[in-house]
């Protein structure tokens, strides 16, 4: 079917891309087959202009674009310039008021999520009612937007996938049971993930990396992905680019630039060996504290729903610490920041202490005990072992533990860390400290010998912080550099002058020229084009790799080329000094800082060529995911090299119906079918001494259909129907039955223990079982609640109340009538070919 292209929906404000006009019509034939499609194109070749005009394409009347605050105007913008009727766009932190909008809407409604990667955690809250958005109607439809569809674990990609695919009846080609296949590649996740921490062999790796390609290849019919190398590597994309004088920028570095920490250095060094060997960071581990943990886990660990208190503290000890270590590398203005805050928070646990208690609270602001509203936690928390307590109400403020439960040592810890760190505030903040700042001093030379070589080459400037963000772009105005501040805090007009500025894409006319250099956060990183700049300069270490990806994609964008190359500049401590023996002090810090920012394994770096190396080689690494040619690249090519030849396409269509021939010359004997099911299609291969089939995926497969112009075929004989017949028997066999894991097992065992005792819900709680047992087709968070479910006789209704709130039952019949489509959907065809080698 024809589409509108962008250049034709915009009037000419987009151009047209073959790459991108295949996507369109990818996208939108995937949405009518799969009710979805996950655009996941690297950064800078436009998926936000995809899903623009995939959106104008569909006959869809409401459109709901659910976006991170920094892109909601971004998205008006691509409202208007697409002229997209009924279009409302939200800001991703109000996903609990749409539903409670749009979850009863009789009329199909299409949501576009654009940074969709951030809801890749089942157990969040923001998780379970987006699915509940999505699947409300089961004539909704989902497009997703990431550039990062594969960075973490396979449940991360299963969960994208659920917005709009059911798992035990997927209509996704190349797989029976999505549900079942998932799960499989999650277990084998597991495990090499647990022994990779223990020893991360070269055995690992390559087991890692098979399972990575076959994640990509069972989800591959659902996701659009294109990198820069298949831009260059498939001929017609290729082709296309240069006849528009389309061409891609060589991407610089990242470079390593070493600044002299001069004056500052044993301060420097001092405070990081304080805070890697003397901090504790006790506030935030008291539970490792505690007198007799084995009591106060069989006492109060169902407080913390199924989290070990003790690990997961531990752990949120070491983040901190690593905090403020990353605040310290970054600047000044945000070490201080982090110190202030510490230390108020430190005293508030001394308040606590005073009063009698522990506080625990997982994560949030620990209010101060004095204030009114904690007495009424006091109270219902000394009433636990008289009767049961509301703990939802309680720990949203702090789940307070008598002091006694815990040893003398943990505030004798607590006010050890207060002396610490209020003496380390006093060398770097009272006012007979050191005030010199050699990292700014470097980056500010370093700009101006940017500049004075290539004045129309802009500078882009990141960190982690706003803060430091807003202490750099001060310091540079100061210094008489014409530099733009833009962090999360933006507003309208700092877009709007942001893209005049440094977006190639304006028209000359409507372009500004007021600034040189952008100081931003990764507020900065998504959504923006910024291609008058050549030059990203990370301010902080690049501890996250992917992010540095971003960054550049900022700059390396597909509209229009500026520059021949783009630079990437990392800046890090050193000391030229003359003497040798502060070579190993030196090399002692970026080590320190290196393990406990990125959290690398890299004991034997030194200063010099390793550490720029180091860097290197993690930004290399993750732009090779980004670069990465796909697998069906060869197989594009050959396709395209012969769709035009319409003598060839006739001498196909010429071809009878039914017909059977053997192929020969083949190095494994097998018989293959591709099959249609309804909007389902599989392949499935037979071996000769095989006695069943197996459903495979198409990368496995479609090299084996290669031949050469003068193959010869053979009659066929008995053998090939024998193999037909495991073959059909394969295909049309039942879904594979779904694995019942501790949680959903639990989750079925209160279901009907709730049914025995409030039997008027019959109805609703079977359908929810069926859900569950038959389609895999809640969330792990909506799992988790029934799962903890504690039920009694004598609060059966509350609990059925509850439940239909937590979990609908128009929610449940719209599951149900999504299998019912699908479901009938039982046509089948089958196209097999028999592949024989000479002696067979």
């Amino acid at each position: 079917n024809s589409i509108s292209p962008p250049a034709d929906i915009t009037g000419g404000k987009f151009a047209n891309f073959k790459y991108q006009l295949d996507a369109i019509k990818y996208g939108v034939d995937c949405i009518s087959k799969n009710n979805g499609v996950i655009i996941a194109d690297v950064v800078g070749l436009g998926k936000s202009i995809v899903a623009s005009s995939i959106a104008y394409n569909l006959d869809i009347r409401k459109t709901v674009v659910i976006a991170p605050p920094h892109l909601v105007d971004q998205w008006n913008d691509y409202q208007q310039d697409f002229g997209l009727r009924g279009v409302r766009v939200y800001s991703s932190g109000k996903i609990e008021d749409l539903y409670k909008v749009y979850a009863d809407d009789p009329d199909p409604i299409l949501y576009v999520i654009d940074e969709a990667h951030r809801y890749r955690n089942e157990l969040s809250e923001s998780y379970q009612w987006l699915h509940q958005l999505t699947r409300s109607n089961a004539d909704n439809k989902v497009i997703l937007l990431t550039a990062t569809p594969y960075n973490n674990r396979p449940q991360d990609l299963f969960a994208l996938v659920k917005l709009f695919q059911t798992p035990s009846r997927s209509t996704i080609n190349s797989v029976d049971n999505l549900s079942v296949r998932f799960h499989e590649l999650i277990a084998k996740y597991n495990r090499l993930e647990k022994a990779g921490k223990k020893n991360f062999t070269e055995q690992i790796k390559k087991e890692l990396d098979i399972l990575s390609g076959e994640l990509r290849v069972l989800i591959d019919p659902v996701i659009i992905r294109r990198s820069r190398i298949d831009l260059q590597e498939i001929k017609e994309y290729a082709d296309d680019l240069a006849l528009q004088n389309i061409h891609f920028p060589e991407v610089v570095g990242p470079e390593l630039v070493e600044y002299d920490l001069g004056d500052i250095r044993e301060l420097y060094l001092s405070t990081l060996d304080k805070l890697s060997n003397q901090f504790i960071c006790a506030r935030y581990n008291p539970s490792s504290y505690l007198i007799d943990p084995v009591a106060f886990n069989k006492k109060y660990g169902e407080l913390f729903n199924e989290i070990n208190i003790q690990q997961f503290q531990g752990n949120l000890a070491q983040f901190i610490k690593r905090l403020l270590v990353m605040r310290f590398e970054s600047s000044k203005a945000a070490f201080k920041s982090t110190l202030d805050s510490l230390l108020k928070s430190f005293e508030n646990i001394k308040k606590w202490w005073d009063k009698g208690y522990v506080p625990i609270k997982k994560s949030g602001y620990l209010p101060d005990p004095d204030d009114e509203e904690i007495e009424e936690v006091f109270e219902l928390i000394n009433k636990i072992d008289e009767e049961p307590i509301d703990v939802e109400k309680i720990k949203k403020k702090a789940i307070p533990f008598a002091k006694e439960l815990f040893k003398e040592e943990f505030i004798e810890a607590v006010e050890n860390d207060v002396r610490l760190l209020n003496g380390i505030y006093h060398e770097w903040f009272s006012e007979n400290s050191v005030g010199v700042d050699p990292k700014y001093n470097k980056i500010s030379e370093q700009i101006k010998k940017l500049l004075k070589q290539s004045s129309s080459r802009k500078i882009v400037v990141f960190s982690t912080y706003s803060d430091t963000a807003e202490y750099v772009a001060k310091h540079l105005e100061e210094d008489g550099f014409r530099a733009l501040l833009y962090t999360g805090k933006a507003s309208n007009v700092d877009r709007n002058i942001v893209k005049r500025n440094f977006d190639a894409s304006f028209k000359p006319s409507e372009q500004l020229n007021d600034y040189d250099i952008i100081v931003a956060t990764d507020a900065l990183s998504e959504g923006f084009n910024l291609n008058r700049a050549g030059v990203i300069i990370n301010y902080d270490i690049p501890y996250n790799p992917t992010r540095v990806v971003q960054r550049i994609g900022r700059i390396n964008r597909i509209n229009k080329k500026m520059f021949d190359k783009n630079y990437i500049f990392n800046f890090f401590p050193t000391d030229i000094g003359e003497k040798n023996t502060l070579i190993k002090g030196i090399s002692t810090l970026k080590m320190f800082l290196i393990n406990n920012i990125v959290g690398s394994d890299t004991r034997t770096l030194t200063p010099d060529e390793t550490l720029q190396s180091y860097f290197k080689k993690q930004y290399d690494d993750a732009n090779a995911e980004n670069s990465e040619k796909s697998w069906d690249v060869d197989f594009r090519n050959d396709y395209n090299a012969v769709k035009h030849n319409l003598t060839f396409i006739d001498e196909i269509l010429k071809i009878p119906e039914r017909a059977r021939i053997v192929r020969k010359g083949q190095a494994k004997p097998c018989a293959v079918s591709f099959a249609k099911r309804g909007n389902n299609s599989l392949f499935a291969l037979a071996e000769p001494d095989s006695l069943k089939a197996d459903i495979l995926p198409p990368d496995k497969v479609l090299r084996l259909f290669k031949s050469t112009v003068d193959e010869k075929s053979f009659d066929y004989d008995e053998d090939l129907d024998k193999k037909f017949a495991l073959l059909r028997a394969e295909i049309k066999k039942p879904y594979p039955k779904i694995k019942l894991d501790k949680r959903k097992s639990e989750a079925i065992d209160n279901l009907k223990r709730l049914m025995t005792v409030c039997t008027s819900e019959k109805d609703y709680i079977t359908d929810l079982l069926e859900v569950i047992q038959s389609y895999d087709d809640l969330s792990d968070g909506e799992l988790k609640y029934l799962a903890n479910l504690v039920i009694k006789p004598s609060n059966a209704s509350e609990i059925v109340e509850e439940l239909k709130a937590k979990i609908p039952v128009n929610y449940i019949i719209q599951i149900k009538r999504k299998v019912e489509i699908i479901d009938a959907q039982t046509e089948i065809i089958m196209f097999t070919e028999d592949l024989r080698s000479d002696n067979a």
